[in-house]
């Protein structure tokens, strides 16, 4: 028993510190770009909050978090609470994005491979957003564009095809910059 408890201990945290040893000197460099590190950390945690709910995304049909069930299971229903939630995050994490998206190849200068790296982030994150929201709704609005204006207010709902289009795109994007 302690010999198992030690290893589950062991394999569990150590991966966890190395990563954040290894990581904390890029961390540290991103910093200094105010702009794009906040925009980041904005639609990050926009979709860690509301697409996922916490770090448990598996659920037991005994505990308290029956909407996230639904999700685990693929079948959630209309009465689900989760549901707006999961819209309005997901929609916040993309226009995040497409912020980022729009403006990052003003900031080329600064340093190319970081601001690369935030905008692949950008592109991942705009992917995986519509990813649950073309899985949830089908036909959903399409948003490409950093500015709001009057004419968001009249946009229509795209097929599930031009949605999973850009999806592929945005990862193949990501790939490229990542």
């Amino acid at each position: 028993g302690t010999l198992g408890g030690l290893l589950t201990t062991w394999v569990t945290f150590v991966p966890c510190f190395l990563w954040i040893l290894l990581g904390a000197p890029f961390m540290e460099v991103m910093r200094n770009n105010k702009a794009l590190s906040a925009a980041l950390a904005a639609i990050t945690a926009a979709v860690v909050g509301v697409v996922m709910g916490s770090d448990d995304l598996t659920t037991h049909k005994g505990s308290n978090k029956a909407s996230f069930r639904e999700f685990d299971q693929f079948s959630v229903t209309s009465l689900n609470d989760r549901m707006m939630v999961i819209w309005y995050g997901c929609y916040k994490a993309i226009q995040g994005a497409n912020n980022i998206i729009a403006n990052y190849e003003t900031l080329l200068g600064d340093d190319e491979a970081r601001v690369k790296q935030i905008a692949g982030e950008a592109y991942f994150i705009r992917a995986y957003s519509y990813y649950w929201l073309v899985r949830l709704w089908g036909k959903i609005p399409l948003l490409t564009k950093a500015e709001v204006t009057e004419d968001v207010l009249q946009i229509g709902l795209s097929e599930p095809g031009e949605i999973y289009s850009l999806i592929v795109s945005d990862l193949q994007q990501a790939e490229q910059f990542m």
